[in-house]
């Protein structure tokens, strides 16, 4: 998938029980185990202010800065 086709794509951010974070695409059923993150208003409203309102901002690009900065210790929970 090109790039350019990836910025028309929606995803939305998932954690599974062991605190492990990823992406998924919204048109898709989540795997067993995965749970969608609703990420808050504020920390969007901070993203799209320091990006320009956001606009030029893919969704795949929001929820990888949403997990960066959650997800600080990558070592997985104990099942």
């Amino acid at each position: 998938m090109s790039e350019q086709s990836t910025n028309d794509v929606a995803y939305r951010v998932v954690v599974n029980q062991r605190g492990q974070y990823s992406i998924w695409f919204v048109e898709r059923a989540l795997p067993g185990g995965w749970h969608e993150v609703a990420i808050p208003d504020d920390w969007l409203r901070g993203f799209n202010e320091k990006n320009d309102g956001g606009s030029s901002a893919t969704s795949k690009q929001r929820c990888l800065a949403y997990i960066e900065t959650v997800w600080t210790d990558m070592t997985p929970l104990p099942q």
